[in-house]
């Protein structure tokens, strides 16, 4: 149909369902992501493409954006919400983290700390940092799955 547009080829064979999960990210620098790819949080919560040998674990969701860097690209997200959390301790980059207790200070926010980058604990992966935090106790955003 070339009437109100451009002819377009389809990716998606059935659309990531809409009353999923959908964020916003920034493109990092250097970086394209194109409809239908896995994307990964980078350092600072920008998305970046998922390099072939990348752990699944790291997989945020799929873009239905193409977006060049310092674009903005929605994602149909693996999580099934953001939860508002506290920092057990540093979480110096945004990535995967396990859910560590509630918090001592204020038990409405539960801790997250890091996950061992070399997956040998994805078991207790329950989400993704979206933030990172320099010091124990720190306000971050967390997708949950």
């Amino acid at each position: 149909m070339n009437i109100l547009g451009t002819e377009t080829k389809s990716v998606f064979l059935k659309q990531i369902q809409a009353h999923k999960l959908h964020q916003e990210f920034i493109v990092a620098p250097a970086q394209t992501v194109r409809v239908g790819q896995p994307v990964k949080l980078n350092a600072t919560g920008e998305i970046t493409a998922v390099a072939a040998n990348d752990n699944a674990s790291v997989i945020i969701g799929i873009s239905v954006h193409n977006a060049a860097a310092g674009e903005t690209a929605t994602i149909g997200m693996k999580a099934v919400a953001i939860v508002w959390a506290r920092s057990a301790a540093a979480i110096t980059t945004a990535r995967p983290v396990k859910f560590s207790g509630v918090n001592g200070v204020e038990a409405a926010y539960g801790n997250y700390s890091n996950v061992a980058e070399d997956g040998s604990e994805n078991i207790l992966l329950v989400g993704w940092a979206l933030d990172p935090a320099s010091a124990i106790n720190q306000t971050i955003r967390v997708a949950i799955y």
